[in-house]
């Protein structure tokens, strides 16, 4: 998330927001909120079957370095959630993710969750650099692999200011049941209208016209 000075000491506080209330929303396991990796990996891993939504709020690179003389890379081993910043410990990859599905036959996701994933740079890394284990896949094309219904993700970085407003908007539309293109549509319009801010623009959806929470 890109942050102010004073939104780095509340990025906490705004993460247990939006997260705490979606909480409230349905009962674990068919709900996960990942507040750090123990948790979104316990979840994927334990409730693989059962999972109807995974939210994420947290910091995202997609793995592009750009050096002090213009040359741009990308890290070898593709894009990546930071939980919290400075600590490897805290970080997800895709290949993480990806291997947790090895020797599973058909979709991961046996219950097609809807995934949220508030982060900067979260959909933007496509296929990257070839890794030992196999692709540098970015998290929108991975998690639609393991089985989701549809992704939630970000085209850049984003403010933390406006990705709370945008997620606690959008989670509340996507729990109603409302369809994901429509819920993702007014939740930008209401930020921009609220906020006169078109960079929610940056929100994509990824998947199929008619995805839905199933709850």
């Amino acid at each position: 998330m890109r942050q102010t000075s004073r939104q780095k000491n509340s990025i906490g506080w705004l993460a247990s927001q939006v997260l705490g209330r979606l909480k409230t929303a349905s009962e674990p396991p068919e709900i996960v909120a990942a507040r750090d990796k123990a948790s979104l990996i316990d979840a994927v891993k334990k409730s693989h079957d059962s999972l109807r939504l995974i939210v994420t709020f947290v910091h995202g690179s997609d793995g592009t370095i750009v050096s002090e003389d213009g040359t741009i890379k990308r890290e070898a081993a593709g894009a990546k959630l930071m939980f919290r910043l400075g600590s490897d410990s805290e970080v997800v990859r895709t290949v993480t993710l990806r291997n947790l599905r090895t020797g599973v036959v058909g979709p991961y996701f046996k219950s097609h969750p809807v995934v949220f994933l508030n982060a900067c740079d979260s959909g933007n890394a496509g296929y990257g650099v070839a890794t030992s284990g196999g692709f540098g896949y970015g998290f929108p094309f991975l998690f639609l692999e393991l089985g989701a219904s549809a992704v939630i993700a970000t085209d850049a970085p984003v403010w933390a200011s406006m990705a709370t407003r945008f997620g606690d908007i959008v989670v509340s539309k996507i729990i109603d049941g409302m369809p994901l293109p429509k819920a993702v549509r007014e939740a930008r319009l209401a930020v921009m209208k609220g906020d006169n801010n078109p960079l929610v623009l940056l929100y994509s959806l990824y998947g199929p016209a008619n995805a839905v929470f199933l709850k």
